[in-house]
C-alpha cells in the first residue's frame, strides 16, 4: 500500500535502477522494511512482503532483478512481480549479519558482513548461494582459527566486476606472524602478486592487499564506493 507515515523505522540502505528513467529506487531498513519509488509515490511493500529479518543491503543489475540482504543470513530477490525469501541455496550458510551487496550480473552476486568477531562471505552463481567463508576462497584473510581475539570483520564490496572487486573491513593479523595485514582485501587468481583481472572465476581466493611502504595496516574501514573501473 501508499506509505504509512506513522511507521517509524530505520532506513538503512538504498538502491536507485539506473534505467533511464527516474522512477525505480528501492529502500530498505528495520524490521523487514521494503519501500519503492515508483515515480509518483512510494509504496510500502513491507507488510505484503513480510521479510523474516531487518533488511541492511540491497543491489541489482535491471529492475527484475534486485536482491536485498539483512539479518540472520536473509536473502530476498525481486523478479519485477514479487519478492521471494526463499532463494537457492548450496549446502548450509554460516550465519551472520549482511553490510554489504554487490551484484555485478544475474549470475555473480556477493555478500559480505559480521558474525561476532569474524566475517560471512557468500557468492550466487546464478544457481545458488554458495558460503565462500572455506578453506580455498578466504584461507589467506580467516584469521578466526589462526589468532586468538582477532577481529576480522568484513563491511563493503566495491568493484565493477567479480574478477577484480575488493572487500573493505578491519584489520587482522595470523598467529604467528608479528606484521599487520591491511582491511583491504582482493580477489586474486593464485598469490598476492598474480590477481588475474580476466578471470571471474568465483572460486578464487581473497588476499589482504599490499600497501605501500609507511601507510598504516591497522586502519579499519567500514564502507567503500566503486566510481568506475579501476577507481
Amino acid at each position: 500500500g501508499f506509505l504509512n507515515l506513522n511507521r517509524f523505522i530505520k532506513l538503512i540502505n538504498c538502491f536507485f535502477i539506473n534505467n533511464g528513467v527516474k522512477n525505480n529506487v528501492w529502500v530498505v531498513g528495520e524490521a523487514g522494511t521494503l519501500l519503492h519509488w515508483d515515480g509518483v509515490c512510494w509504496l510500502d511493500w513491507t507488510d505484503a512482503v513480510h521479510a523474516p529479518s531487518g533488511l541492511t543491503a540491497i543491489d541489482g543489475v535491471t529492475e527484475s532483478d534486485v536482491w536485498v540482504a539483512g539479518n540472520d543470513s536473509t536473502i530476498g530477490r525481486f523478479d519485477g512481480q514479487k519478492w521471494d525469501f526463499k532463494p537457492r541455496i548450496s549446502g548450509v550458510l554460516s550465519k551472520g549479519n549482511a553490510l554489504s551487496i554487490r551484484t555485478f550480473s544475474r549470475s555473480d552476486a556477493w555478500i559480505t558482513g559480521i558474525s561476532g568477531t569474524s566475517f560471512i562471505l557468500y557468492s550466487w552463481d546464478g544457481t545458488a548461494w554458495i558460503d565462500r567463508k572455506n578453506p580455498t576462497n578466504t584461507f589467506d584473510i580467516d584469521t578466526s582459527s589462526k589468532s586468538a581475539n582477532s577481529n576480522d570483520n568484513l563491511y563493503s564490496i566495491v568493484g565493477t566486476r567479480s574478477a577484480d572487486m575488493m572487500l573493505a573491513g578491519f584489520s587482522r593479523q595470523k598467529s604467528g606472524s608479528p606484521a599487520e595485514q591491511s582491511g583491504l582485501i582482493q580477489k586474486c587468481l593464485t598469490s598476492k602478486a598474480d590477481c588475474d583481472q580476466t578471470n571471474n572465476s568465483q572460486d578464487t581466493p581473497f588476499f589482504s592487499v599490499v600497501l605501500p611502504t609507511g601507510a598504516d595496516l591497522t586502519a579499519d574501514y567500514t564502507a567503500g564506493w566503486t566510481s568506475g573501473a579501476n577507481d
